[in-house]
């Protein structure tokens, strides 16, 4: 399975999530935005979204994920890769899917500012 196509299952994951919220989703037009999608919260509030899979596992047991929480493989205007951090203000949510089915809705000032994120026991009190 590509990059993309793990993407798109966070996406589309994320879409049926709050759609069945009765929330209103907004899907941007095209990909230059640090988000995936956004939402309308009860509140009449404008959320958004960064949509991630993860099939990455790590521990001793290898019972602990691993999200990237950048994005890679971008070129600059030299043609050089490099890796695009989400800035506070960018994103109000994580929406991360693993490759089990499990599902966190983590808010973006609870994990700013890390390159990475482990999905553990103490990640279920995002679990959705």
């Amino acid at each position: 399975m590509t990059t993309k196509q793990k993407g798109n299952i966070a996406l589309t994951s994320a879409i049926k999530f709050f759609s069945d919220k009765t929330y209103t989703v907004l899907i941007p037009l095209n990909d230059s935005q640090d988000y995936d999608l956004a939402f309308e919260d009860s509140d009449g509030v404008i959320r958004k979204v960064q949509c991630k899979y993860t099939s990455q596992k790590q521990g001793v047991k290898k019972d602990k994920f691993i999200v990237k929480l950048y994005v890679c493989g971008h070129t600059d205007k030299n043609g050089n890769n490099y890796y695009k951090f989400y800035e506070e203000g960018s994103i109000d949510y994580f929406f991360i899917e693993t490759e089990i089915g499990n599902r966190y809705l983590i808010p973006y000032n609870d994990i700013q500012h890390q390159k990475t994120y482990t999905i553990n026991e103490t990640s279920n009190k995002y679990l959705i």
